[in-house]
C-alpha cells in the first residue's frame, strides 16, 4: 500500500539562522507582514531580532500577540480580522506550538476566504482548496513539532472542547530552527517541553497509522531527547539545539503517522481545566502506556532500546514492556515534572463530559487498543 509523506518548504538550521529572514523577504518580495506571538514572548523581547530585520528590510509590520497558551477559535478569528484589515502579504509565527497552530489556522483562512468558521476544517481530511498564505515559523520551545506539521489544534470555548484539524495546505513554507529563540527558557519550562516532546515522539511511534518512515523519525527523536534533556534543563545551548532537531523529527512523524489516546485525553483536560500541555503529557503518558501495553507488539522493546535501557534478546514481551515503562517513569522523575493534577492545583470535574470528548476525538481512533468510557474515567481518576 502506498504511503504519503508530506513536509513543508525550506528550513534553516543553526544559531543565527534568523538572519536568513532577509533572503526570505527578498525571495517573496513581501511588503506587509503580521507577526503572530503571545504577550509573554513579546514582553520578554524574544521577537526583537525579527522586528529588527523587518525594519532593516523596510517591511511594514504589525504584531498580533493575543494568542492564548491553549489557542482558541476566537484567537484565530481576531488574527484573521487584523491580517485582513492590514492587507498582509504573509505571517511570521514566533512562539511555541500554540502560537504556531494559531498562525497556521490564520494563514489557511486568509487564503481560503470561503472558510468563515475554522471549526468546519475539523477532522483528519484536507478540506481547503488553496495553499495557505505564506507563513514563516520560528519555534521558541521544543514541545510540539508544529513548524513542520499539517495538524493544528484549537480550543472551541463555545462548546468547551478542543478541535484537531489536518490539512497539508497549512504547513509553513519557511521554517527557522534557531537555538537563540529557546535560550530564555527557564528550567521548569524546559523540563515540561522535554516531557511534551517525548510524549509526542513516543505516541507517534505507537499510533496505529505509524509506518516505517515515521517510525524512524520517532525513534531518532526519542534518542535525541534522552541524550540532551538533562543538559538542556541546565541551560546547555547545544543540547537545546539538539532538542529543536528532535522536535522537527517528531513533528514529521506525528504529522505523517498520527497520534492516539494520550493526546485525546490531554486535549479534553486542557480545554476544560486550562492545563498546560507539558503538564498534561507528563501526567497522562505513563497511564496510557500501561493501558496499551498488551496491544503494543514489540514496539515497547524498540522504544526501551532507543532510551538506552538494557533489554535482553531473551526478554519476554511482559519484561521489555515493564522495562520501557520503568525507563519512562525514571526519566520523568529526573525531569521533575508533575505526577498528579493536585500538584498544579487542578481538580477534575465533569469527567463524563471529558470522557465523551475523548471518545469523539480523532486521535482516539488511532489508538492501538479499543478505548471505553470506563477506561477514560479510570485514567483521569488515577492522575487526580
Amino acid at each position: 500500500m502506498a504511503q504519503l509523506f508530506v513536509s513543508g518548504g525550506e528550513s534553516y538550521f543553526g544559531q543565527g539562522a534568523v538572519s536568513c529572514l532577509s533572503d526570505i523577504f527578498k525571495k517573496y518580495k513581501f511588503e506587509r507582514i503580521v507577526v503572530v506571538s503571545d504577550a509573554e514572548i513579546v514582553n520578554a523581547g524574544v521577537i526583537q531580532s525579527v522586528v529588527k530585520l523587518l525594519a532593516k528590510n523596510r517591511i511594514i509590520y504589525q504584531v498580533f500577540d493575543k494568542v492564548y497558551h491553549n489557542p482558541t477559535v476566537a484567537n484565530v478569528k481576531a488574527g484573521v480580522e487584523l491580517a485582513t484589515s492590514f492587507n498582509t502579504d504573509a505571517f511570521i509565527a514566533v512562539g511555541g506550538g500554540s502560537v504556531l497552530d494559531a498562525a497556521k489556522a490564520m494563514s489557511l483562512m486568509c487564503a481560503n476566504r470561503e472558510i468563515t468558521d475554522i471549526r468546519k476544517l475539523e477532522g483528519d481530511v484536507n478540506k481547503t482548496k488553496n495553499k495557505a498564505m505564506p507563513l514563516i515559523a520560528i519555534p521558541t520551545n521544543f514541545s510540539s513539532g508544529s513548524e513542520v506539521s499539517s495538524v493544528f489544534m484549537l480550543s472551541d470555548m463555545n462548546n468547551n472542547r478542543k478541535i484537531s484539524c489536518k490539512d497539508k495546505n497549512c504547513i509553513p513554507q519557511e521554517v527557522i530552527i534557531d537555538p537563540d529563540f529557546v535560550l530564555s527558557l527557564k528550567a521548569r519550562q524546559t523540563a515540561l517541553s522535554c516531557a511534551s516532546l517525548f510524549a509526542l515522539a513516543v505516541e507517534s511511534y505507537l499510533s496505529a497509522k505509524a509506518w516505517s518512515v515515521t517510525e524512524y523519525y520517532s525513534l531518532q527523536a526519542v534518542k535525541l531527547i534522552l541524550e540532551n534533556a538533562k543538559s538542556a534543563v541546565n541551560k546547555n545551548v547545544k543540547a537545546k539545539e539538539n532538542l529543536l532537531n528532535a522536535q522537527y523529527f517528531a513533528g514529521l512523524a506525528s504529522s505523517n503517522g498520527g497520534l492516539a489516546l494520550m493526546h485525546a485525553l490531554s486535549n479534553a483536560l486542557e480545554v476544560t481545566h486550562d492545563v498546560n500541555h507539558g503538564v498534561s503529557c507528563s501526567l497522562l503518558l505513563i497511564p496510557v502506556l500501561k493501558f496499551n501495553a498488551p496491544s503494543s507488539g514489540s514496539k515497547y522493546k524498540d522504544l526501551a532500546i532507543a532510551m538506552g535501557a538494557k533489554v535482553s534478546d531473551k526478554a519476554s514481551p511482559a519484561d521489555y514492556r515493564k522495562t520501557f515503562i520503568n525507563a519512562v517513569t525514571k526519566f520523568f522523575k529526573e525531569l521533575g515534572v508533575p505526577k498528579k493534577l493536585s500538584e498544579v492545583g487542578v481538580k477534575i470535574n465533569d469527567g463524563d463530559f471529558m470522557a465523551e470528548c475523548v471518545l469523539k476525538d480523532v486521535h482516539t481512533q488511532d489508538n492501538l487498543k479499543e478505548v471505553s468510557k470506563r477506561k477514560v474515567l479510570e485514567i483521569y481518576k488515577g492522575i487526580a
